[in-house]
């Protein structure tokens, strides 16, 4: 049997990946096929089932790059030595990402997907639950540190800052004209209500 060069195997797994969230922005995820994604990866139906064998492998893999991005910057959350200044600069990337309007509707679309598709709601659900017990995981370690003090549990402050996030996301759907650095200035004013540094106190 034939090895298949690691490096090169991902580096055709992040093309795919590429060119599906690009067909998936143009004509939506449920309107894409097998067919177009191969058409935008160059690639053909044979080598693409070999990587994804249908669409929510493909969201899977999707949610697994987006959790591993999330990740690395939960580590840096962990050894800053200003944790509100640094948890309020992930959130303030999270908002951005929201309200972009492209994948805002994507990722609005797929949300959608998952109260028909079963195993959509099961990626989701996994992916938002990894995110929120991280999120929570944090909190805690730095109020236990003492590098921040919270008027909340951790993960009712892990959903409250969640909650704030998807609130942007729908807002930046209806309201086209919205003013991100506004709505990221007004998250930070009032998650400092529950979000407390020990210097402010």
């Amino acid at each position: 049997m034939r090895t298949v060069d690691p490096k090169k195997r991902e580096a055709k797994t992040r093309a795919i990946l590429k060119a599906a969230i690009g067909c998936f922005r143009k004509h939506g995820f449920h309107q894409t096929g097998m067919a177009e994604i191969c058409k935008a990866a160059k690639t053909s139906p044979g080598a693409l089932y070999h990587y994804f064998k249908g669409k929510d492998e493909i969201i899977q893999a999707i949610a697994e790059q987006e959790q591993r991005e999330v990740n690395a910057y939960f580590e840096v959350l962990r050894v800053s030595k200003n944790f509100k200044k640094s948890l309020f600069e992930f959130i303030a990337e999270m908002i951005k990402e929201a309200c972009h309007r492209p994948d805002n509707i994507l990722s609005t679309e797929i949300f959608a997907e998952g109260t028909r598709n079963k195993n959509i709601a099961k990626i989701i659900e996994k992916s938002e639950g990894e995110i929120l017990d991280g999120l929570t995981s944090i909190l805690k370690e730095a109020a236990e540190q003492e590098k921040i003090t919270l008027a909340l549990s951790p993960e009712e402050t892990a959903r409250t800052i969640m909650i704030f996030i998807y609130g942007t996301s729908t807002m930046a759907l209806i309201a086209r004209d919205l003013n991100t650095k506004q709505l990221i200035r007004l998250t930070e004013e009032n998650l400092s209500y529950i979000l407390h540094d020990k210097a402010n106190l």
